[in-house]
């Protein structure tokens, strides 16, 4: 009868025999891995996507022997949201991150995004796995960095904000050029409307031009 050995001493007692039964079933479980990504479908304002990952543990045989994992494919994301709120960063190609492996199939929970009966009856199985965070990634150069003295954002490209007002309530102080469309108003005061008093001569100044 097989029983799953691989070494000598496994056939040594029926003891050996069960651990080694025992070991082989361990190590058919998918398990929580480090993983690059190799693609990445559903990005920017949209629904979560998902990502084709390539675990990074390669697979070993009885006699220590490596050989590469393949694709896993459709792999669903993480990313930090709260009803319609989200901070979106998605993945990219070559990122480095981990993947969780869950306990039952997840394909109908991933097809309907909402409860649903298992898809099949496999159990710890690679193909259900989460990709939850990025580790091992190289230093960004466009970040939101929290200093523990302040917020510092750089960006190569523009810093666009999309809202009906904006309130800043501190000093601020700007190196380039400030451009506005409309009118700017301090203290009452508009800029490109008000007018000054003329002291050598009745009257007021005409607008700026």
């Amino acid at each position: 009868m097989h029983v799953g050995t691989q070494d000598a001493q496994d056939h040594v007692s029926d003891y050996s025999a069960v651990q080694a039964v025992a070991r082989r079933m361990l190590a058919m479980m998918g398990a929580d891995t480090p993983v690059r990504v190799v693609a990445v479908n559903g990005t920017g304002v949209s629904p979560v996507g998902f990502v084709d990952v390539q675990p990074l543990v390669h697979m070993q045989d009885s006699l220590g022997r490596t050989l590469p994992h393949g694709i896993i494919r459709n792999v669903p994301y993480a990313r930090i949201q709260g009803g319609a709120s989200a901070v979106i960063c998605d993945p990219c190609v070559g990122d480095i991150g981990a993947v969780i492996v869950c306990g039952r199939d997840i394909g109908n929970v991933k097809a309907n995004r909402a409860d649903s009966a298992p898809g099949s009856f496999r159990i710890h199985d690679m193909a259900d796995a989460v990709y939850v965070a990025p580790i091992l990634n190289a230093a960004p150069t466009e970040y939101v960095w929290l200093t523990g003295e302040g917020v510092r954002v750089r960006t190569s490209g523009t810093l666009q904000i999309d809202a009906a007002s904006v309130l800043i309530n501190c000093d601020v102080t700007t190196t380039g050029t400030i451009t506005a469309q409309g009118d700017v108003t301090g203290e009452g005061i508009s800029l490109s409307g008000h007018a000054h008093p003329v002291t050598s001569a009745p009257g007021t100044t005409g607008r700026p031009q």
